[in-house]
């Protein structure tokens, strides 16, 4: 089974003098050239894999379209900070 593993660094720029945690998180995943349809996507804060989010890549998952996946942090349990980083493993 292959494994992907790169970490997410939530950097938020705003015009405001606060910052945002995103609403979602829609990306791309490909095996090669070919979209990774059907991969499983878990995302978690470094160092708390127990709190996590999952979604199935393609459009059986949350995006609804081929190689995309898409979670929603606020959804996790650990309340997350600007800078935070997410852990974010895909695989198939």
């Amino acid at each position: 089974m292959k494994v992907f593993l790169f970490f997410l660094i939530l950097v938020i720029f705003s015009s405001f003098a606060y910052a945002q945690i995103p609403v979602a998180l829609l990306e791309t995943a490909y095996d090669g050239n070919q979209p990774a349809n059907g991969s499983i996507v878990t995302v978690y804060p470094k160092g708390n894999s127990s709190d996590n989010l999952t979604d199935v890549v393609g459009v059986t998952g949350n995006s609804g379209v081929s190689g995309y996946w898409k979670v929603v942090p606020i959804n996790l349990k650990t309340s997350l900070s600007n800078g935070d980083i997410l852990v974010v493993e895909i695989s198939n």
